[in-house]
């Protein structure tokens, strides 16, 4: 396509062209319009062309926005759908909401499983304690001090056992170097506090050389938790408040931190494991084999619900009850209770071996 000066400078020679040199300057003009315009009409097709697609894009988005708002309320139904369904199987959680309990969520199941199962069954104990080491990583720093400010606080001084220390080093060959601090939160009456018990350390001198000497720590009497200021008193009360009261943890969470004692439930649900597998474990051992030295015992099961078992979420599981029998009159009540997966009589013969 010729540019403009190009035409002007074609314009001012046109008087001096002949007839032939005309008719080829003006076939070539009318072949660079004629292409001008198929450019001009393919321009025009083509924004057509981006019209109507930028239409059907459009109305695209609209349909996809429609669709989107009713997958949106259809998720939502189908959420309080499962909501409800869980809540009807396993009950409503005093830890989650503050709602009162339906009643279709109180409805007993059907007994569907065999009296005479003789499936394998665990064995109805608390399982023992397994140490967890360490794989990596490093504890934050600070995360494991717990914040007793505001706790009233008071110390108790142990004496060191001057006969043993005495009788073991000579009574010129020891002092009382410094003191050794224990923290514990103790309870007293809905009233908290952090006791301090401060135990000797012992400074012991060597005959042969002035220099040397050997550092005695007087031991402490055994804590109920080992690196934790769980006391006896304060997890007593937390179980008391949980399993008696039916006072769940978060509640008595938030009642400690009024009380000056940031305890989170995770810490509670951690000591209360803890204590149950060490200490616990112990007295329901002395309590099934107290139970089976009796003439007569009563048993009965009943169904309960789990969410995980190792079998299917909504499963049927049981719980069995082994209480001293009213015939035993002078016997003290004693009251068992085990988790089962099933109420076939395998289990009785299992607990009976196992307590006898």
């Amino acid at each position: 396509m010729m540019t403009p000066d190009e035409l002007r400078a074609l314009l001012a020679r046109v008087d001096t062209m002949d007839n032939v040199e005309k008719s080829t300057v003006i076939r070539e003009l009318v072949s660079q319009c004629l292409e001008q315009d198929s450019i001009i009409q393919l321009q025009k097709a083509s924004g057509e062309e981006l019209s109507l697609q930028f239409q059907e894009v459009k109305a695209q988005r609209d349909g996809y926005s429609e669709d989107n708002k009713i997958l949106r309320k259809n998720l939502s139904d189908a959420l309080e759908q499962v909501s409800q369904l869980r809540q009807a199987l396993f009950g409503r959680s005093s830890e989650k909401t503050t709602e009162s309990p339906s009643e279709d969520s109180c409805e007993i199941p059907s007994d569907p499983l065999d009296e005479d199962s003789v499936d394998d069954i665990q064995l109805p104990l608390p399982p023992a304690p397994v140490s967890k080491k360490r794989t990596g990583g490093s504890c934050k720093r600070g995360t494991r001090e717990l914040d007793t400010s505001r706790l009233p606080r008071y110390t108790v001084r142990e004496e060191p056992d001057a006969a043993a220390y005495n009788e073991k080093y000579g009574q010129e060959g020891w002092y009382v170097f410094s003191y050794e601090e224990h923290r514990e939160v103790v309870h007293f009456k809905e009233m908290y506090a952090l006791k301090v018990t401060k135990t000797p350390v012992i400074y012991v001198k060597q005959e042969s050389c002035d220099m040397d000497h050997e550092i005695v720590r007087q031991p402490r009497k055994e804590p109920l938790y080992s690196g934790s200021i769980a006391s006896p008193s304060v997890v007593a009360d937390i179980m008391h408040k949980k399993y008696v009261l039916f006072q769940p943890f978060y509640r008595q969470a938030q009642e400690l931190a009024r009380k000056g004692l940031p305890l989170s439930r995770q810490t509670m649900t951690n000591w209360v494991n803890t204590i149950t597998i060490r200490v616990l474990r112990i007295v329901y051992m002395f309590m099934c084999s107290e139970l089976c030295r009796q003439g007569h015992v009563q048993n009965d099961e009943t169904t309960a619900k789990v969410i995980d078992d190792g079998r299917k979420a909504g499963s049927t599981s049981f719980i069995w009850v082994h209480v001293t029998s009213e015939l035993d009159h002078e016997a003290h009540t004693i009251a068992v209770y085990c988790y089962e997966l099933t109420r076939g009589t395998n289990h009785l013969r299992k607990f009976f071996h196992l307590c006898g």
